[in-house]
């Protein structure tokens, strides 16, 4: 259980890029760079983002709470997310 709790990389930064790019850095200062993919969930209450880094051979998933992000950068993720939007989301 340990071992799988280090593994678990912390989102301290996303850009979301379009088409379906992402790049993530985590907690420990690594940069991600990957596809986001289907079965994403945007709700007013709650974000899920699955992406695949690449290279990689399975999904990820991030949960994203309202209260992990400002009340606009959450709001312009969800519109990102479910609009495909050109705009490119960073926070």
């Amino acid at each position: 259980m340990l071992d799988a709790c280090r593994r678990i990389a912390l989102p301290r930064e996303l850009v979301l890029r379009h088409p379906r790019a992402m790049e993530m850095f985590d907690d420990a200062g690594r940069l991600s760079s990957g596809e986001l993919r289907d079965g994403s969930f945007v709700a007013p209450w709650l974000t899920i983002i699955r992406w695949r880094p690449s290279g990689a051979l399975f999904d990820r998933t991030i949960v994203i709470l309202p209260d992990m992000l400002g009340r606009e950068s959450f709001r312009r993720l969800r519109v990102v997310l479910r609009w495909g939007t050109d705009h490119m989301f960073r926070g």
